[in-house]
């Protein structure tokens, strides 16, 4: 039976609502929660002392539900001390019934990250017929003012989930743009910039063509630039997503168990965009701009070729060795289209890039490959900030450029020997194709981007914090 969640964040409890408190077993000892609640002594002591054997537990009070959920204090050291995907877990045991304020008991450093948390525990996509299901939920932070901020935040973590959980016969290329210029109109500060179809051929953008040229919906390259109308920083940041709405694999088609769940390989695109929505909304203070490379690698008699040699938005030749490497040709074209036409300060792509990123960092956590170690350093500290973990591969473009050599072009668009370095090696080839004159950062989401089935919505809060960290620092 699907659950449709309202979900907002309040200052105040609902008298009719069920009650959930999260929090550490010290803030939760040390809070006024019982006298707010109007918890007895008794009950109160009972729940605690419970709470010292078990992670969870639920009381009947007055008709109404109150459980509690226990926080970890210990973290090793290359995990987030917020455990925020603790946040999403126990809330997700609240999913389905009821309507519910969720208590937060968080400190001044984690409350971002556990309101986040919360936002991606209730995914709005669902098609089941049976009968629907309202469930209102707010967000009660015990010891941090509310903001409009963080309505904003949850409002576009959750349609980052959303886009990312359709599959492309509900929401393809022509949706998003008209999605887009819907959303655009009301913000006058946005300009919206769509280089479509052919298009794409006559402006050079020969990678995204060459990867979505074989499906019904044609592939574009479609650029949001956002003018602080009160810009406290200089510094241009430039976002890019690979947007392959489906991946079969192309020519080099996938397996019959290996394609299933390929409507994920959006989620840097659809994490860029609800991002860039967020920042727009939150009135970000410096410029920002968002590219979005959308194709749907499909099989027909126009698909791209083993053997085919595409000549890059770059000026480089690529032969085509490999149709289901084809993330990291729409991601190159546009990060050298951008660089030649935007000349940012610094350059971000993101993407569902490599399967063997999980093998090399773990599932959950995103790699980084970067020029800049200023960059790489704060993109680490942002992963911790907001749960969203990310540890850096080697950059090492000497070793990794080796394993795309060509006897007829510039270069093949996959490796030669698939045990060194995959994602590394998938992050450098992208980075063949720009300058290297300016900060360039590689995030592969693709170990954390879907679990069970679902959407995560990794990379909003990390891309907003990030941005937010750069600036405030380059000043």
């Amino acid at each position: 039976m699907p659950t449709h969640s309202n979900l907002t964040i309040t200052s105040e409890l609902t008298d009719t609502h069920n009650i959930f408190i999260i929090g550490t077993f010290e803030q939760i000892m040390n809070s006024n929660a019982s006298e707010t609640l109007n918890i007895s002594k008794d009950h109160w002591k009972a729940a605690t002392e419970l709470l010292t054997k078990q992670s969870s537990i639920q009381l009947l009070i007055e008709h109404k539900i109150v459980c509690f959920g226990l926080m970890p204090v210990k973290h090793s050291r290359h995990n987030s001390s917020t455990h925020a995907h603790v946040v999403t877990s126990l809330c997700k045991q609240i999913c389905s019934v009821d309507n519910w304020d969720i208590l937060l008991l968080s400190d001044a450093y984690s409350i971002d990250a556990h309101i986040a948390s919360i936002a991606k525990a209730f995914p709005i996509f669902n098609t089941k017929t049976s009968r629907d299901i309202e469930q209102t939920i707010h967000i009660v932070p015990v010891h941090h003012p509310t903001s409009p901020s963080h309505q904003v935040l949850i409002d576009n973590i959750r349609l980052c989930g959303s886009l990312v959980d359709q599959p492309p016969n509900h929401c393809h290329i022509s949706n998003i743009i008209q999605n887009i210029d819907t959303w655009a109109i009301n913000h006058p500060n946005v300009s919206v910039k769509v280089i479509r179809g052919k298009k794409l051929q006559e402006n050079g953008l020969n990678g995204i063509w060459s990867v979505g040229k074989a499906a019904e919906e044609e592939p574009a390259l479609v650029c949001l630039n956002w003018n602080s109308p009160a810009p406290s920083s200089t510094s241009h940041i430039c976002w890019i997503g690979k947007g392959i709405i489906y991946d079969t694999g192309g020519l080099s088609i996938k397996s019959k168990t290996g394609m299933p769940g390929m409507k994920m390989d959006m989620a840097g695109a659809a994490a860029i965009l609800s991002a860039f929505k967020a920042a727009v909304e939150q009135g970000y203070s410096h410029p920002l701009t968002a590219i979005l490379c959308l194709a749907e690698n499909a099989i027909g008699a126009s698909a791209v070729r083993p053997d085919d040699i595409i000549t890059m938005y770059s000026g480089k030749t690529v032969e085509i060795n490999n149709t289901d490497a084809e993330g990291r040709l729409v991601l190159a074209d546009g990060a050298a289209w951008a660089e030649a036409n935007l000349k940012p300060d610094v350059l971000i792509d993101m993407a569902t890039l490599t399967g063997a990123a999980a093998t090399t960092v773990g599932k959950g956590i995103s790699a980084l490959y970067c020029n800049d170690e200023h960059l790489e350093r704060l993109a680490i500290e942002s992963g911790l900030a907001t749960g969203e973990v990310c540890y850096p591969l080697p950059y090492i473009p000497e070793n990794w450029q080796k394993e795309f050599s060509s006897p007829v072009a510039d270069m093949k668009n996959s490796v030669a020997r698939r045990n060194n370095a995959q994602s590394a090696c998938a992050g450098q080839f992208i980075g063949n194709h720009l300058s290297q004159q300016r900060p360039w950062l590689h995030i592969d989401i693709a170990p954390a981007a879907f679990n069970a089935g679902r959407a995560t919505s990794v990379g909003v809060h990390l891309l907003l914090h990030l941005s937010d960290l750069y600036c405030n620092n380059s000043n």
